[in-house]
Formats: structure tokens, C-alpha cells, sequence
């Protein structure tokens, strides 16, 4: 007999989410795909699969849909989940054990299986009790994978329209223009921000983008490590950090192939922030900012707040797999927003609260437009 044997199902169930709350962890299925879970989903205490809403990157594929928790992968087959039509859109079956066959829905669709260490679910048995508080934090890891699509979605459009060379100085001017008018900086910063947007195009960061297209990163995690440390023109590494996740990660992903997609998505879990946002400890007290992830979930509720957005509405814009996520319209309805100057404005007023950009006046870091602009980032 299992020591969990005797503990109550609805106690493991939330134990399980737990575990599988940090997106950084990376596992194998019973069938050898890589998996990470990117977000756990929302505990459904009502009839049908355990986990709503849960967000798997699966052998480089964003898949959305339901997960199951059962004590033993024949569980399936035991309570009938394989004809019953509110388990057709589970997309991952997590188990203590595995003692059979993959498990398959009633579309006849094999179901990853996730086999996990029973002693880390016992451990998460005491954790938070605080049931307000981790459903904001399912919240908050939800959203953050939420933002992340949405803007890989507007940026996957304007590659529609434009070149590579010409959609990342787009989108760093759209973001550094909506930067400055709402947070009112005097005529020099507005001034230095230009010339920031100037140094684009000759930027690593405009070649790293071009090289996963290419398929040219072969150490993606390392690069944008080192791209994070490299300036554009003298910017100060919370306003590159900014610039980056706003502008240069959804661009990479709604260009980059499998194995590239797979480390963007690494590191951007992984990322640490360097300092917490002040209005973000305001709104979301007691909630954690250790992770830059962390940061963007709490931005896109706020951003989002009466919109109600699902991660199932975001997946299929971006490039999601629709025979594994249910069939849904449209994810996010006319979301740039135009400003006075024609420009697209990219995400919320709040998100540039504890945003510094360096010395306008110092410009040793940077140099002029038609100036090489030093070694590629590690990897290249």
C-alpha cells in the first residue's frame, strides 16, 4: 500500500497543482515528449477533468485544454473517463503511477501520461491553505502566459505585413513612444528614448532575432542571457529587460522553429526580476515578484481586468494545436490600441512604473547608427 493511498483525492488534487505550479520544472511523458507546464490550470471542484484552463509547452507546441489526477494512469479506464464526453479535451493525464497503456479519450486520441514523485506531492500536502491566495496566484501564472501570446499574436500579424528588419524597430518605438507620453519624461529623455529606437536596426538584438529565424541559435538560453546584459544605446538594463519581453521575445517566437522556442520559453520562466514594481505591490499584496513571469501576469490582469480572457482564447492566434485545445473564435478583439501619432500601443500603463533608462546625458555605451555594433551574442 501507497502512503497516499489514504489521503482523500481533493487533497492530492491541489498537492498536484502545486507541484506542478513552477513552469521552469521540465518533465518526460510516459511516451518520451518533453513537457513543461506552463500553467497548472484552475482546480474544478464540479463534475469533469480535475485542472481547467491548464497551459502545456509539449515537445515545443503550445497546447491548451483540461488535465485529469488519478493514483494510477488504469484509473482512466476504471471510472469510464474514456467514453465520457467531458474528458474529450483532456490534454494530460497526471498520475503517481503508471501501471498500463496510454490512456485514450472517447475521440480515440492518446493522452500524454505525466508520472509524478508521489514524496514531492505528500511534501506540498502542507502547503498554503490560503485558498484566496493561491487562486491569485493561478491567476497571475496564467496570465503571464497569456501576455506572452497576445503579443507573439500582434507581432505574428505585422510579420504578415512587414519584414523581420522592420517589425522589431516597430515595435520597440511603438513600445518607447506609449513609454514616454504616459509617463510624462521631460523633452531630453523623450529625446534619448529616439535615439535608443535609432540604435535598433544595428543591434544585436535585431541580428538575434533575424538568426532564429534563420535557425542560426543553437544555445538560445545562453544568447538572451547575454543579449539582456548587451545595451542598444546606453539604456539601463530594467528598460532593455522591458524592450525585450515586449518587443523582442514575441517577435523570436512567432519566428522561431521547435528547438529554438523551446529555450525562449526556458529562459523567460527562469528570468528573475531585478526589483519589484511599486504599483504591482499596491494591487497584488502578498503575491510574489521574484520572477519577471511572475511581473507580466500581474500586468496582463491589470490590463485585462474586465475582460475575462482564456488561455484556450489566446492559444489558437498564436499557433496553438487545435485538435489537442477546444475550438474557440477569436482570442483577443482589436487589442492595439492607436494613439494620437498612428502608432500601436503595446501593453499597460502600469508597466513602466519601476522602469529606469539610464543617463540620458552619458553615451559611452553608445554608438552611432552607421558604426559596427561589436560581437554577436554567445551562440550565434
Amino acid at each position: 500500500m501507497r502512503a497516499t493511498d489514504s489521503i482523500p483525492e481533493q487533497h492530492l488534487q491541489r498537492a498536484v497543482q502545486r507541484v506542478l505550479g513552477n513552469p521552469g520544472n521540465v518533465y518526460a511523458t510516459q511516451c518520451g515528449k518533453r513537457l513543461q507546464v506552463l500553467a497548472p490550470g484552475r482546480v474544478n471542484v464540479h463534475e469533469g477533468p480535475d485542472y481547467l484552463d491548464m497551459a502545456l509547452l509539449l515537445d515545443a507546441r503550445v497546447v491548451v485544454g483540461a488535465g485529469e489526477f488519478h493514483r494510477r494512469s488504469s484509473d482512466w479506464l476504471a471510472h469510464d473517463h474514456d467514453a465520457n464526453i467531458l474528458y474529450s479535451n483532456v490534454v494530460l493525464h497526471i498520475v503517481l503511477e503508471h501501471d498500463g497503456r496510454g490512456r485514450e479519450s472517447g475521440s480515440g486520441r492518446t493522452i500524454p501520461v505525466l508520472v509524478l514523485d508521489s514524496s514531492k506531492v505528500v511534501a506540498c500536502l502542507h502547503g498554503s491553505t490560503n485558498g484566496g491566495a493561491e487562486d491569485v496566484a493561478e491567476e497571475i501564472h496564467a496570465y503571464a502566459l497569456i501576455r506572452l501570446l497576445r503579443l507573439t499574436a500582434e507581432h505574428t500579424e505585422r510579420l504578415s505585413l512587414r519584414t523581420i528588419a522592420e517589425v522589431l524597430p516597430w515595435s520597440v518605438e511603438s513600445f518607447l513612444r506609449r513609454y514616454a507620453q504616459k509617463r510624462h519624461r521631460p523633452a531630453a529623455d523623450r529625446f534619448y528614448l529616439e535615439r535608443v529606437v535609432a540604435h535598433v536596426p544595428y543591434s544585436p538584438h535585431q541580428r538575434f532575432v533575424a538568426a532564429i529565424a534563420r535557425g542560426e541559435v543553437h544555445r538560445v538560453h545562453e544568447a538572451l542571457r547575454q543579449l539582456v546584459s548587451t545595451s542598444i544605446a546606453g539604456e539601463g538594463e530594467h528598460l532593455r529587460r522591458e524592450i525585450i519581453l515586449n518587443c523582442v521575445i514575441p517577435c523570436c517566437l512567432a519566428v522561431a522553429r521547435d528547438e529554438a522556442r523551446i529555450g525562449i520559453f526556458d529562459w523567460y520562466w527562469s528570468l528573475e526580476a531585478l526589483y519589484a514594481y511599486g504599483s504591482l505591490t499596491r494591487i497584488f499584496r502578498g503575491s510574489s515578484q521574484r520572477y519577471v513571469w511572475q511581473q507580466q501576469g500581474m500586468l496582463e490582469i491589470a490590463r485585462e481586468r474586465s475582460k475575462d480572457v482564456r488561455l484556450h482564447e489566446t492559444v489558437i492566434p498564436y499557433g496553438g494545436d487545435r485538435s489537442m485545445a477546444r475550438e474557440v473564435g477569436r482570442a483577443i478583439d482589436d487589442e492595439v490600441t492607436q494613439g494620437t501619432d498612428g502608432w500601436a500601443r503595446v501593453g499597460t500603463e502600469d508597466e513602466t512604473d519601476a522602469v529606469s533608462i539610464g543617463n540620458p546625458s552619458d553615451t559611452s555605451a553608445a554608438t552611432r547608427p552607421d558604426e559596427p555594433t561589436g560581437p554577436l551574442p554567445m551562440g550565434l
